[in-house]
This record gives C-alpha cells, structure tokens and sequence, in this order.
C-alpha cells in the first residue's frame, strides 16, 4: 500500500515538473522574439529598411543565415538565442516536433522591400491563435491555425 501511494506522489510530481519545464520553456520563447523584435527595430531606425535574408533564417539551419542576421544585430542584442529545445535542422514550419526561430524579410515585393519582416517560432503549451502580422502591402500572414495555435507568427507593424 505505501509503494502504491509513493508511485502516486511521485507520478504526480513529475507530470507537475514536465509542465512547469514547458511552461518556462514557452515563457524563454516569447522573452527572446520580443528581444529579436526590439533589436531588428532598433537596426530599422538606424538603416531605414530590415536586415536581408534571401531566404527563411533558421536557428536550426546550417547555412549561416542566422550567423549574417546575428552580425547584422549584433550592436543591438549581443547575441541572437535560440529555442531552449532547439532543433538540429528544419524551421518551425518543418513540422510539430521543429523547435527553432525563423527569421525572413520581405524583399520580393516593391513595396515591401525589407519594409517588412517575419518571424516564426513553435509552442509547446498552446495557449491562443496565431495572432499573425498585417504586411506593408496589406497582405495578412499567419502560418498557424485553429483556436490554439503552437506555431506563433510575428512580425512589425504595417509601415
């Protein structure tokens, strides 16, 4: 009978620590798009435009595109984070278990160019929809869907 009730608390305070290490884990996520998005503000106010990215920026990816948006805001966030259950390959769009952040500036429309960025990054713990951003050329983006949404869609205000 005690085993039985020892397997029971313990059974119960490890699923209270699995979902306490989600929550912060989902918590550090949000801490560091928002750090992300002050930093590419802060290199808009200074250059009039984003930093380029030819293509998706991956924490994850291998092809130093997030090591050129790194130097590129380096003067303005030390160093850019990465998912605190970071993915070794893929961007967040690759699939539910890719845990990275995707950086992209818009430089394929006239009207947007580097005007315009987009950032992408995965929840664990769901707690709403994708709330989506409102591009320089009017086009809504918003890669997650449904009512509780684990991918989140950022980027800046229509400029």
């Amino acid at each position: 009978m005690v085993v039985a009730i020892v397997g029971l608390l313990s059974a119960v305070a490890i699923a209270a620590f699995s979902s306490s290490r989600v929550s912060s884990r989902d918590a550090k996520r949000q801490k560091d798009i928002k750090a992300i998005q002050t930093a590419l503000e802060a290199y808009y106010s200074v250059y009039n435009r984003y930093p380029l990215s030819v293509a998706w920026s991956s924490s994850s990816n291998d092809l130093g595109r997030w090591d050129t948006l790194q130097n590129a805001l380096r003067p303005y966030l030390a160093g850019l984070p990465v998912d605190p259950a970071q993915s070794e390959t893929g961007t967040p769009l690759t699939g539910p278990s890719s845990y990275s952040y995707a950086y992209r500036s818009l430089n394929t429309n006239v009207d947007c160019y580097r005007n315009a960025y987009v950032l992408i990054y995965r929840l664990e713990n769901p707690t709403g929809p994708d709330p989506g951003v409102v591009q320089c050329n009017g086009v809504y983006l918003q890669y997650g869907t449904g009512v509780k949404s684990a991918l989140q869609t950022l980027g800046n205000k229509a400029k």
